[in-house]
């Protein structure tokens, strides 16, 4: 079992201010590092105001790599289809050749229509209808990434005269791609292109985990046995997201995080799930709805706790959470550490518990 951080990077107004944001986001992840974490994680979001003021994670974690020398540096996501793949291909070849390599590629499609609509007007008619150019636009990075000279001729981009795209990236034959798997079936199908899975408990249960592991696995198997595939590993790599706080007792960790994620799940209800209520007018299917959490769409502190949607308590509390996705086969836990309003020492104070006192645990198993 790997750990990671992720950030949503959200600002309460009166709270505190982007720049102390930003600044608490460096100070956490050096500490991080040097307790042991593997990775970080930044989204992409635009104009998405007081939920995640974060619209350039490629830059941020460029910021990140000067004051680190381990710790891997992952987007999560780049929203493939309001780019260019090639422009996204030079971004972060760059970032992974002056990180020293470090770069983990997470890519997605997106999670608010709006942003079709301001970006790319007219090119897609719902998020649905961005699966194939998604797809299309990983190619083309992969491309940009190990070919010297190539041409691509698909149903969303052409590119008619041999490119070399540059720099190329440090790592070979190119730095991993990740994906959020949140749709009824993209457990099995990204994993089926050799891509990396990222699942969550952030608005489901914690048990709907245990029977992902083993569709990624054969998914994944599925890829290494495709010599086109995007796999560059043998086994592949299965990430959960889980929202964490973790304190001295249980008792204390409940108290104090309670408000910080009441205010954390409204925002994140009113981003992710009203959007989607729209483009199905209101009645979201059943197959939907069922991936999603109890009582949805009102997210409720008490039904988030009893379905361990959230990792909250004591360090042996946080140890029991982590060590049930460790047997399932989960390889890598990583945390939203920070949430709502929280007080960065607050954060920090957790992250330091947990980094000496749970994640010893299981490198040393």
């Amino acid at each position: 079992m790997r750990f990671g951080l992720f950030y949503e990077m959200e600002v309460k107004p009166g709270a505190y201010t982007e720049e102390a944001l930003y600044d608490a986001l460096l100070r956490q992840v050096v500490r991080a590092e040097e307790l042991g974490f593997y990775v970080v994680w930044l989204p992409e979001h635009h104009y998405n105001v007081e939920y995640s003021h974060i619209s350039a994670p490629d830059i941020a974690l460029m910021k990140i790599a000067e004051h680190t020398s381990s710790i891997r540096l992952g987007p999560a996501i780049v929203i493939l289809p309001i780019q260019h793949p090639i422009m996204v291909a030079e971004r972060y070849e760059t970032l992974d050749l002056l990180s020293g390599g470090r770069l983990e590629m997470g890519v997605g499609r997106g999670a608010y229509s709006r942003w079709l609509d301001v970006f790319v007007p007219g090119k897609f008619a719902s998020l649905d209808d961005t699966r194939e150019a998604f797809v299309e636009a990983i190619e083309i990075i992969r491309k940009a990434w190990t070919e010297e000279g190539f041409t691509h001729e698909g149903q969303y981009y052409r590119i008619e005269e041999p490119i070399n795209v540059i720099p190329k990236p440090l790592q070979k034959p190119h730095p991993r791609f990740h994906v959020p798997c949140t749709g009824p079936d993209s457990i099995d199908r990204y994993p089926r292109l050799g891509i990396n899975a990222m699942t969550h408990t952030q608005f489901k249960p914690l048990a709907k985990i245990e029977a992902e592991v083993p569709r990624f696995r054969k998914a994944w198997a599925e890829a290494r046995a495709n010599p086109n595939s995007l796999a560059t590993t043998d086994e592949g790599e299965l990430s959960c997201l889980v929202n964490i706080y973790c304190a001295p007792t249980r008792r204390q960790a409940m108290d104090e995080l309670r408000e910080h994620w009441e205010w954390y799940a409204i925002r994140a209800r009113d981003f992710y799930f009203k959007d989607r209520m729209k483009q199905f007018g209101g009645d979201v299917p059943p197959e939907i709805r069922e991936m999603f959490f109890p009582g949805f769409p009102d997210p409720d502190w008490e039904t988030f706790v009893e379905h361990q949607m959230v990792c909250v308590g004591s360090p042996d509390d946080c140890y029991e959470y982590v060590a049930t996705l460790d047997r399932w086969g989960v390889d890598t836990f990583f945390g939203m550490f920070q949430m709502g309003a929280m007080p960065f020492d607050m954060t920090m104070r957790s992250i330091e518990l947990f980094g000496k006192e749970v994640l010893p645990r299981f490198v040393a198993s």
